[in-house]
């Protein structure tokens, strides 16, 4: 009696590409690239971040804090967006002088990174000294938490489910599942 397996060569070649975790490392990359989108999307702007803050301070974002000096003021109907014409009103009292600030933003939006390590992990991180007190679930400041910054934890929470989803489906194309 003899027993023929027919097939055998493709269940070897399927387990073989597997093995070697082919295109792994690109898959983790673009998964890396969603969970980066989330986290570095900064909520909307607040009355901090207008120079009709009644305080006369407020945070630039990508700039850093303004502030006021006699005689500053910017026209009626600036809020949300500025528009371009809002950007050149305010660009034009920085040049007469009533307005002042320093530039202490690091850009913290663009320093978001994705590197993978090896075809078993991606890590999505951010080196600019104060993201852990904007965006970190231990060292969030309340300010920021009342202004809708979610924190690395609640993101990493949030799209597990997705990433594991999107790199199963992946190695179940691999092996032609």
């Amino acid at each position: 009696m003899s027993i023929q397996i027919t097939g055998l060569g493709d269940i070897l070649e399927r387990l073989e590409r597997l093995e070697r975790m082919d295109g792994v490392e690109a898959v983790l990359m673009a998964a890396g690239k969603h969970v980066k989108g989330v986290v570095d999307n900064y909520p909307p702007e607040t009355e901090a971040n207008k120079p009709t803050n009644p305080s006369g301070r407020w945070y630039e974002r990508s700039w850093g804090e303004r502030w006021w000096v006699k005689g500053g003021e910017v026209s009626a109907g600036y809020g949300g967006k500025s528009t371009q014409a809002q950007r050149r009103e305010v660009l034009g009292k920085v040049r007469q002088g009533l307005i002042h600030g320093r530039k202490t933003s690091k850009m913290m939006g663009r320093q978001w990174t994705i590197r993978t390590l090896g075809a078993t992990s991606v890590v999505v991180g951010n080196n600019v000294s104060y993201a852990p007190f904007v965006q970190d679930e231990e060292r969030q400041a309340r300010f920021h938490k009342r202004r809708g910054w979610p924190t690395v934890q609640q993101v990493a929470k949030q799209e597990t489910e997705w990433v594991r989803r999107f790199v199963e489906n992946y190695l179940r194309k691999l092996i032609g599942a």
